[in-house]
């Protein structure tokens, strides 16, 4: 289940002229799936949809938190034909041995074994 989801995470298309509304939803839905409240800020920045997505394990906010930030959306591809490991779609994660590939996917790292 964890590729998978790796895979629909990759598949929405985060970009400059797109947004990240639709992965901003993805997150909060599945934030929500294991228990966490979530808020969702949705706002229009140069005509395009962009939102954050704020966790948190209890409803209240506490008078003292810590943030993790990190951001959903993702730089432009761009030439398709350079992703040869997607098969020319940077949408299309791709599993070789144990790295995935995809546009947003970090390769420095290996995937983790579960």
């Amino acid at each position: 289940e964890f590729l998978e989801r790796c895979r629909r995470f990759i598949g929405v298309e985060s970009t400059p002229t797109t947004g990240n509304v639709e992965v901003a939803q993805l997150a909060a839905q599945w934030c929500r799936e294991i228990g966490l409240n979530v808020t969702l800020h949705e706002g229009v920045i140069a005509g395009v949809g962009q939102a954050n997505v704020i966790a948190r394990p209890i409803e209240q906010r506490p008078e003292q938190e810590i943030l993790f930030q990190t951001h959903l959306d993702t730089t432009s591809p761009g030439t398709y034909s350079l992703w040869t490991e997607t098969d020319r779609n940077p949408f299309n994660a791709t599993i070789h041995g144990d790295r995935i590939y995809g546009l947003g996917a970090v390769n420095s790292l290996s995937l983790i074994h579960i």
